[in-house]
């Protein structure tokens, strides 16, 4: 009896084991939950990829990137209005063109670490130009990745296309050297350096983020005006000689 005992508990263990170890793996397989180090990013060939504004009604718009997978593919043309013309086979030959048009087939990137949920890529109408942003609804500003025209595109074949910020760049997601299918917004700067140059705490040529720079030391004068102490001013005095009891009794 104790021995099987000792077998159904050698068992119950290696089954907690396995339940440990995949949940292990689930974590590490979700998006931006230790996916910094279970996946890799390779950067883009230049002008291989373009990301596009595509408009989904009359107010909003969806964010679309489009990736030639062979040299020669017609997948895009850009044309002299600015807008980016889409070709035949980046709506119908996906051995020719990656189109990705939902988180699923892209998402962010920062320094090495992908970001999760809540962050999420939105399009926003700000003046006369449309932005990329990067949005966590739990930070007061979000982070502009790029701008792209505000034009018309009513018949879907020629979309406004994004100038990328310094910084940021459209790369492949890979694994164990193999490149996938998924794409990158990406940033060279960390998520913090972003965060800070969002919420303005971080100007071009500033130190740290966050960190004010040194002031000069308070002379003393400073130091009474700043504690609201009025700065001395000369007062000129009558001067009354003084005058004993027998000059006043002379006097009189």
């Amino acid at each position: 009896m104790q021995r099987t005992d000792r077998r159904y508990r050698a068992l119950a263990a290696l089954g907690l084991a396995g339940t440990v170890a995949g949940a292990a793996l689930l974590a590490a397989l979700a998006p931006g939950a230790g996916a910094s180090s279970l996946f890799g990013a390779e950067p883009l060939a230049e002008d291989s990829a373009v990301a596009l504004a595509q408009p989904v009604d009359g107010t909003r718009w969806g964010l679309v990137v489009v990736e030639r997978l062979q040299p020669e593919a017609d997948c895009w043309r850009r044309q002299a209005d600015g807008l980016v013309g889409l070709g035949s086979n980046a709506l119908s030959n996906d051995a020719l063109c990656n189109r990705l048009q939902s988180s699923s087939g892209y998402s962010l990137r920062a320094a090495d670490q992908d970001l999760a949920s809540p962050w999420r890529l939105r399009i926003e109408v700000v003046g006369q130009r449309l932005e990329l942003q990067a949005l966590n609804p739990t930070l007061p500003e979000p982070i502009t990745i790029g701008t792209a025209p505000l034009v018309s595109a009513s018949d879907g074949q020629a979309l406004p296309a994004f100038s990328l910020n310094p910084g940021w760049s459209l790369q492949k997601r890979s694994y164990q050297g193999r490149l996938l299918s998924h794409v990158y917004v990406s940033s060279r700067d960390s998520l913090s350096q972003l965060q800070a140059r969002a919420d303005g705490r971080e100007q071009p040529g500033a130190g740290a983020p966050g960190l004010a720079p040194a002031l000069p030391p308070l002379t003393a004068r400073a130091r009474g005006l700043e504690a609201g102490i009025a700065p001395a001013q000369v007062i000129s005095l009558q001067v009354v000689p003084f005058r004993g009891e027998a000059d006043l009794t002379a006097s009189n």
